[in-house]
């Protein structure tokens, strides 16, 4: 009778396992492997940003870092952030044109520490009191990655 028990739970064990390994692995974002990742993950050199924060990290828990989003050191750099002091991520080198965004979704855009993305670049309610960041366009699908909200003033779209 213990060796039923035993063969049963190792079936169910061997059918779990058989189940999993057909589920295709997950990137962050949700993305599978499957897919194309999204430009802001389409690299090697991962690093950490966080909704409200100027610096991109190495590790998602540097400091008081509390819920980090994954981006490329490169797209990091492109909106305007910095490399962290304490973790010193390698520094991202930018290329020399500007990259083009897809044409196929919604431009909006951002300026690093503002919690709101915009549809327009002259908002006023941009938080940048001291006008040392410009703002940068990105995709609205990036923009709800990084968990930026929609702007109250210029009603990006959601």
């Amino acid at each position: 009778m213990q060796n039923r028990k035993h063969l049963a739970a190792l079936v169910c064990c061997c059918v779990l396992a058989a189940a999993f390994a057909l589920l295709p692995a997950q990137r962050a974002g949700g993305q599978a492997d499957s897919e194309t990742p999204p430009p802001w993950l389409d690299g090697v050199d991962i690093v950490y940003v966080t909704e409200t924060g100027i610096r991109y990290h190495t590790t998602d828990d540097c400091g008081n870092t509390q819920n980090a989003y994954r981006i490329t050191a490169r797209e990091a750099a492109r909106l305007g952030y910095t490399p962290c002091g304490r973790c010193k991520p390698q520094p991202a080198i930018l290329p020399a044109e500007t990259p083009r965004l897809a044409t196929d979704g919604t431009v909006v855009y951002l300026i690093v520490k503002d919690p709101d993305y915009h549809s327009d670049p002259t908002c006023k309610a941009i938080n940048d009191t001291k006008g040392k960041y410009a703002p940068v366009p990105l995709l609205l699908e990036e923009a709800q990655y990084l968990k930026k909200c929609p702007c109250k003033s210029c009603v990006p779209a959601k």
